[in-house]
């Protein structure tokens, strides 16, 4: 159970947390880690929340949320992952490949792992 939670939080958070062709390429290739003081799994909806002080990190990439819930539909379903993060706020930063740095921050992110940029 342990290692496909893992694997799942894994592609679902690279997805989440990587930007467009400007952002430090080494990033994509970096661990991914998640760190929060509660986590849940749901398994029977396939739904992982992360509470309370989430953080997480790739590369130069920082989230920091309130809460992060990571969905994965029925695999027949034709759905794709879903990644919601809340906060007062949700902050990102990423620094880009020139070194400059990328900051943004709302009280909600969603991120759809099926749509396209």
């Amino acid at each position: 159970m342990k290692l496909v939670t893992r694997k799942f939080l894994l592609a679902t958070t690279l997805a989440m947390v990587s930007l467009s062709a400007f952002a430090l390429k080494d990033d994509t290739n970096q661990p991914i880690n998640i760190v929060s003081d509660n986590q849940s799994l749901d398994m029977e909806n396939s739904v992982v929340t992360f509470t309370d002080n989430v953080v997480i990190t790739q590369g130069s990439i920082l989230i920091k949320a309130n809460k992060v819930v990571i969905t994965r539909p029925p695999e027949n379903s034709g759905k794709k992952e879903t990644v919601e993060a809340f906060g007062t706020p949700v902050t990102f930063h990423q620094l880009l490949d020139d070194g400059k740095p990328v900051d943004g921050k709302a009280n909600k992110v969603h991120y759809d792992l099926g749509a396209e940029f």
